[in-house]
């Protein structure tokens, strides 16, 4: 059941009278046009079930994004308001997801664009222990090409950063050229059985299947 209450507490003004929100297409709109009060952030939807695929997300909470995000994301990034639009609709059809490194508390969301000038993958970051006001959000606070991401998740699948695959995962992987080692890329293939997983993990059940072959 929707809380508005909750939502009442992220950003006042974008719900009315009568319990109706506004939507984030009207937000866009009202902050193109200088109406829309920055000192709020943008509610994207009053879940995060669009990203539901990633076991260790509170898929419940709110998933917000900051006008400051969003004006960046337009300057600084080259994705208009037009590509922002389409957000919960992105990480709903992202490929994969997987813990960040760097911040325990973001998840880095690989989408199904690329750059089209250079076809570098694009990747969303989520923290999940937002706090705006008393209530805890989901909030994405980038989103952007990523050179060598290859790279990246090579690093972070050795430092035991948890995956989170999705139906598109394997065939993504292939499709953009990414090689890994041999582990890593049987655990994002369809022959490995579970969707989430990290090094430990996928070292604990090849080791099971050599025991049981043997």
């Amino acid at each position: 059941m929707l809380d508005v209450d909750k939502i009442r507490k992220i950003n006042k003004n974008i719900i009315h009278e009568d319990g109706t929100i506004d939507s984030f297409d009207k937000q866009l709109i009202q902050l193109t046009g200088g109406t829309f009060d920055t000192r709020y952030p943008m509610l994207i939807n009053t879940s995060a079930m669009s990203l539901a695929y990633i076991d260790e997300l509170n898929t419940s909470l709110p998933l917000v994004i900051n006008t400051s995000t969003v004006i960046k994301l337009k300057d600084k990034h080259n994705l208009g308001y037009a590509f922002v639009a389409e957000i919960d609709y992105m990480l709903k059809e992202s490929v994969m997801a997987f813990d960040s490194i760097v911040h325990s508390s973001s998840i880095i969301v690989v989408l199904d664009k690329v750059n089209e000038l250079e076809g570098d993958p694009i990747i969303a970051i989520c923290r999940t222990d937002k706090k705006v006001a008393v209530t805890s959000v989901n909030e994405i606070t980038s989103i952007y090409d990523k050179q060598n991401l290859q790279n990246l998740m090579i690093k972070s699948y050795e430092k035991g950063a948890k995956f989170y695959k999705t139906s598109k995962t394997k065939a993504y992987c292939t499709s953009i050229g990414f090689y890994f080692p041999q582990d890593m890329q049987y655990a994002l293939s369809d022959n490995y059985n579970k969707t989430s997983f990290n090094k430990n993990q996928v070292e604990l059940d090849l080791l099971d299947s050599f025991v049981i072959k043997s």
